[in-house]
Order: C-alpha cells, then sequence, then structure tokens
C-alpha cells in the first residue's frame, strides 16, 4: 500500500514538472521567435 501510494506520488510529480517544462520550452521558444520576428522587421 504504502509502495503504490509512493509510486502514485512520485508519478504525478514527473507528470507535473514535465507540464512545466512543456509550458516553459513553449515560453522561450515564443520568445525566441519574437526576437528573431523583430530583428528580421
Amino acid at each position: 500500500m504504502f509502495l503504490l501510494r509512493a509510486f502514485l506520488v512520485s508519478s504525478s510529480i514527473s507528470f507535473r514538472l514535465c507540464s512545466v517544462e512543456s509550458k516553459f520550452f513553449d515560453i522561450l521558444s515564443a520568445s525566441f521567435l519574437y526576437r528573431s520576428g523583430s530583428k528580421f522587421m
């Protein structure tokens, strides 16, 4: 029971980290595209 709970907690934490990483990557790529676009304009 304890192992199952620990596994669920670790999996949920890793899932949250992945979602946060994807959001951060989206923001980073968007800002990079905006900077390159402003440079070209």
